[in-house]
């Protein structure tokens, strides 16, 4: 199956749960208004350069708009997938979520998510997490 989880944790322990299907991909294709391979193109070059540069990195155009429209289709596919009812999750939400752990937290769970739900999870999580962080402040 088509599915890629990742669970993102606040400072404070709480626990935020992602997941992305080819459903989900669409509806991020949708809100970024870009193809999900452009979006993770993007991705994967402003990850790497940020980790050659122990920086946030330049390379890619990574916008908060474009994370927060990953996350919140993420959350709401996780949300979807445990039958919790009521209102889909808001991009204002996905925003407090980045707010909470910090932006630079979410972009490597969303990246594996993603990459997971393509088929590419585990070869991507080797050279994401090679040296056993998460980034340059992990």
């Amino acid at each position: 199956m088509a599915r890629g989880e990742q669970i993102i944790t606040s400072p404070e322990g709480e626990e935020y749960r992602i997941l992305y299907t080819n459903r989900a991909l669409a509806e991020a294709e949708k809100a970024c208004g870009k193809p999900v391979m452009a979006v993770l193109q993007d991705l994967v070059e402003w990850f790497e350069s940020a980790k050659a540069t122990e920086s946030l990195g330049t390379a890619g155009e990574i916008s908060v708009t474009v994370l927060g429209n990953l996350l919140r289709t993420g959350l709401d596919a996780a949300r979807m997938a445990n039958r919790e009812g009521g209102k889909g999750i808001s991009l204002n939400t996905a925003y407090r979520i980045m707010d909470e752990v910090g932006t630079f937290e979410v972009i490597g769970p969303i990246l594996l998510g993603i990459l997971e739900a393509l088929g590419l999870g585990d070869e991507a999580a080797d050279d994401i997490d090679e040296d056993g962080d998460s980034g340059p402040n992990g």
